[in-house]
């Protein structure tokens, strides 16, 4: 017999924060004449799934003790396998019961059942980091050039002097065309946000394993008596067959 259960418990979200990352390979002592400084912002939603499996077996044992043909004496379940201490003593307390109750040998203890049963639950836990990437680029006209708010970026990707170009995004920055000899000076500050969901999955499995002891007594007297009966009679019949009967010539 197998049964399931599954249960799903909530979330729980731990929020850490990371220093910012600063990149002054640039600054704005780069914007001289025929130069403006602007300033962008833009944010990165990274998401990582992880999954780990638990799995715990237990055991219980249940010892049954009855009489041949006869009515149960004790049944009892401890939480424990069938090798364990606390069994055999067990099975020398019931010993002593069916002793008690006419027993004068014993068969068993038996295995004559095997129940296991699963219950699963599962947990989510959510962490979330935030880290911060600043950085400045100069760009030369003639060119059109975007600032401001990018808004949510699908990617990022830094160049060589820290600066984040970033990609995919569902914001409104301005666009302007700088003439040439004409630059600008944009400082864009990105903010990743970092989710690490590890789903934690609890197989719990339990084994009931079912024992018989059995107490055998003496047999009745009109049992012995018709048992050796039987034996006298058939040493009887041997010593009155006739020689060679049942040989053929």
């Amino acid at each position: 017999m197998n049964m399931h259960r599954c249960f799903v418990s909530c979330a729980l979200v731990l929020v850490a924060l990371s220093p910012i990352t600063a990149h002054a390979s640039l600054t704005l002592a780069d914007c001289q004449s025929d130069c403006f400084p602007t300033n962008s912002a833009a944010q990165v939603n990274q998401t990582q799934n992880n999954s780990i499996t638990q799995v715990t077996t237990t055991f219980s044992t249940e010892l049954v003790a009855r009489m041949l043909n006869g009515p149960v004496v004790s049944d009892q379940t401890l939480d424990v396998g069938f090798n364990d201490s606390l069994i055999q003593a067990l099975i020398g307390t019931d010993e002593a019961l069916l002793s008690t109750a006419g027993a004068v040998s014993f068969q068993g203890p038996s295995l004559t059942n095997t129940i296991t049963s699963f219950n699963s639950s599962f947990s989510t836990q959510t962490t979330i980091s935030s880290q911060q990437f600043t950085g400045s680029h100069l760009f030369f006209g003639p060119t059109t050039v975007e600032f401001g708010d990018f808004g949510t970026c699908q990617s990022f990707a830094l160049d060589a002097n820290g600066y984040p170009i970033v990609s995919g995004c569902n914001g409104t920055p301005q666009q302007s065309f700088i003439p040439s000899g004409t630059r600008i000076f944009d400082t864009l500050t990105l903010t990743v946000i970092q989710s690490v969901i590890t789903t934690i999955e609890f197989d719990a499995r339990h084994v009931t394993q079912i024992y018989n002891l059995i107490g055998v007594p003496v047999p009745e007297p009109g049992t012995v008596q018709l048992v050796v009966i039987a034996l006298v009679g058939l040493g009887f019949l041997s010593c009155t067959r006739p020689i060679g009967a049942g040989k053929r010539s």
